[in-house]
């Protein structure tokens, strides 16, 4: 790549390399880093005294002393203990638990008392909820369209027909009450959009 080239491509890169570098390593000094790092001269730098000591002579005597603790008696049991131990333990499983009674009196009266609370909330409610019957008759075309178009119900044609098969599709013209004019100008006049968006 030529020097005119490499400016129209990288401009910034271009000027970069005209710039002093700001470290150098002598000539050939990683091919001989190997042959020149001693490990001693390291070394040398840092503390020779070992921070860690042990006793003299602590691994070849640490097998006695280990053998000569466990040999040594320091736990005693009391004189006749062992004798004693079997009939201890049995008088104390065969002592009777202390009992704390329960006041059993006051508790039947609590359960009472949360009975009859019960039975009269119950009652209360029942007496202020309105009781009035709903029936078909009394619900408007526009809450039962809004019903179905909420999905709260799905209409079936199959389930229609099955209400209705005792009428007969001949015998119902439902062009009968439109005229073409009245078509054409509800046509002319409906947001199509509308309609498509809402559904």
């Amino acid at each position: 790549m030529k020097k005119k080239e490499f400016k129209n491509i990288a401009p910034v890169l271009y000027e970069l390399k005209s710039l002093d570098k700001g470290f150098s390593t002598p000539v050939e000094y990683l091919n001989s880093f190997d042959s020149n790092f001693n490990e001693t001269k390291i070394l040398a730098r840092f503390n020779k005294t070992n921070s860690f000591n042990t006793p003299s002579s602590y691994f070849t005597t640490i097998e006695d002393t280990v053998i000569d603790g466990i040999n040594q008696e320091n736990n005693s049991v009391p004189n006749g203990y062992f004798d004693t131990l079997e009939s201890n333990v049995f008088e104390k499983l065969n002592q009777e638990p202390k009992v704390i009674e329960l006041n059993t009196s006051k508790r039947k009266w609590i359960a009472t008392v949360a009975i009859a609370a019960s039975l009269a909330l119950l009652f209360t409610l029942q007496i202020f909820t309105s009781s009035s019957n709903l029936d078909f008759s009394s619900l408007s075309s526009t809450e039962i369209e809004n019903w179905i178009s909420e999905g709260e119900m799905e209409v079936n044609s199959y389930e229609v027909a099955t209400l209705y098969d005792d009428l007969n599709p001949d015998n119902y013209d439902i062009y009968d009450s439109y005229n073409e004019d009245d078509l054409l100008d509800y046509l002319d006049n409906v947001n199509i959009e509308s309609l498509i968006l809402n559904d």
